[in-house]
């Protein structure tokens, strides 16, 4: 006989996303006792049924207050994957709450929930049980979604500035950020142009790409080079409507062709040198004050 309580335990963790299998090996019992006790509460009839759709979803989000990530699902018949970049989140465990239409996703904290890897600068979790068949079988609407992540930095106990994907990006966000600039709620992923997007105390959007490189050794390929990561972020900048502050190795000076400054005040860039040697964080910093 199971008490009240361990089948409380166990429909929570149905609901969160263990099957049958997972539960009766945690609690060393015989899997059809699992289901037994699960179908005499109605949450368990044979096939897939848990539906993580939230219905309050956007006040629950604002509630946790979030930041939001581009991610999207990857439905291959075999698995079902979320896939998203935050930094290394490798080893977390989370539980997916949905909205109604699979466009959004809130992130929960949970040390019984399903574990994400990284790989490839991504961040992955596997959530085709908290999706329901009759939904999957939807290959239209479910396979290659592009989905909205909506991720309670307080909860996973990360800070905002260690969202920043790349580290001297991070660096100089930190020093910012103690300033009074902060950080907007959508944060940039890989699949964007830029290394950090911040708000400045007057309430500016900034787009900053930094390039440590000292370019190649062609003259002419550097230039292009250069020119092509600019345009790039310049792009996105629009997108979004922030100015752009592009900060380059002072070594690329000698290795550009002269029509790169005419290409550079055509673009309208905020364009910086430093070398990036200790103090490179001040000079930049003494750069934007200015």
């Amino acid at each position: 006989m199971i008490d009240e309580k361990t089948l409380q335990e166990w429909t929570e963790l149905y609901n969160i996303g263990w099957g049958s299998y997972k539960i009766a090996k945690k609690y060393g019992i015989s899997i059809p006792t699992v289901q037994k006790y699960l179908r005499k509460v109605g949450i368990f009839n044979g096939i897939r049924t848990r539906d993580a759709r939230i219905k309050n979803f956007d006040s629950m989000a604002k509630e946790k207050n979030c930041i939001v990530i581009k991610g999207d699902i990857s439905d291959n018949e075999k698995r079902c994957d979320l896939r998203f970049s935050l930094g290394n989140l490798d080893g977390v465990k989370i539980v997916p709450r949905f909205d109604k239409g699979f466009k959004k996703v809130l992130l929960i904290p949970n040390k019984n929930g399903r574990k994400l890897s990284h790989c490839d600068g991504y961040n992955v979790a596997g959530i085709g049980t908290y999706i329901p068949n009759h939904l999957r079988n939807q290959q239209v609407k479910i396979r290659h979604k592009k989905i909205s992540v909506y991720f309670p930095l307080a909860e996973f106990n990360i800070s905002e500035v260690d969202t920043v994907l790349d580290l001297d990006g991070r660096k100089l966000a930190e020093r910012l950020v103690k300033m009074g600039w902060k950080m907007p709620r959508t944060r940039l992923t890989f699949a964007d142009q830029g290394d950090l997007l911040i708000i400045n105390p007057e309430g500016k959007k900034i787009l900053m790409e930094i390039t440590k490189s000292h370019g190649l050794k062609n003259r002419n390929e550097t230039t292009y080079l250069v020119l092509g990561k600019i345009l790039k972020t310049k792009v996105y900048a629009n997108k979004v409507n922030a100015s752009t502050v592009i900060i380059l190795n002072s070594a690329l000076k000698r290795k550009l062709f002269s029509y790169f400054n005419g290409c550079v005040k055509y673009l309208n860039v905020n364009l910086m040198w430093t070398d990036f040697k200790e103090n490179w964080i001040d000079e930049v910093i003494s750069n934007i004050e200015k």
